[in-house]
């Protein structure tokens, strides 16, 4: 006897979930939550209806995935580069990075943890907290590698974590920015000032050693 319910639960999606979902990214990237509708998302994604919620089950299940996702397509990636180089050209190199990512004429503009999600209706803070969470991680991330600077004996600063969300302050701003239109040209210049700033709690070399 044939086992109709288990060949209908196991029946496959008409499209592929991953290239759907990359696209529902894009979009709440560029049109933040509350400005996108589920026929937005539907009509983007080039899927029925029917199919966004087999797939998806609702709109704020699809955000948290996209959101997920970009921060293992971008936000990951630019904090592993924290990890590889000395504490001052790592984080150059994440701020030239960010740059990079928030002014590419690819994808939209800016940041989206910073920019998708920064108010909600109440019935979805969770979303507006995931956001938060996220941007917390990252500055947790400075945190841990300005200590691991003082501890390599390369900083001297009593407050890193104070220094952690400086720098924070200063990549959130430019994503900002990058939204605004301002030129990468310009976005390079503001991330500059994150070097001098880390510079200025440099530890001084005795220039007879």
């Amino acid at each position: 006897m044939t086992n109709n319910g288990a060949r209908r639960r196991g029946r496959p999606l008409g499209f592929n979930k991953n290239d759907a979902l990359r696209k529902a990214m894009i979009i709440f990237w560029e049109f933040g939550y509350e400005g996108t509708s589920v026929n937005d998302l539907v009509e983007g994604m080039g899927i029925t209806l029917q199919s966004f919620y087999t797939a998806f089950k609702s709109k704020a299940n699809t955000y948290c995935s996209a959101l997920e996702l970009y921060h293992l397509l971008f936000a990951k990636k630019r904090l592993d580069i924290l990890n590889n180089l000395d504490v001052f050209e790592a984080f150059h190199a994440y701020s030239q990075a960010s740059v990079k990512d928030f002014s590419s004429e690819s994808n939209p503009k800016g940041c989206m943890v910073c920019l998708s999600a920064l108010t909600c209706g109440r019935e979805h803070e969770f979303l507006v907290k995931a956001s938060q969470k996220m941007r917390l991680d990252t500055i947790s991330n400075f945190n841990l590698r300005i200590i691991k600077g003082i501890n390599d004996g390369q900083l001297k600063t009593t407050t890193p974590n104070s220094v952690a969300f400086a720098i924070g302050a200063v990549i959130q701003g430019i994503s900002i920015q990058a939204r605004d239109g301002v030129s990468t040209e310009k976005l390079l210049e503001s991330s500059d000032y994150i070097n001098t700033y880390l510079k200025s709690f440099s530890v001084k070399k005795n220039a007879s050693s």
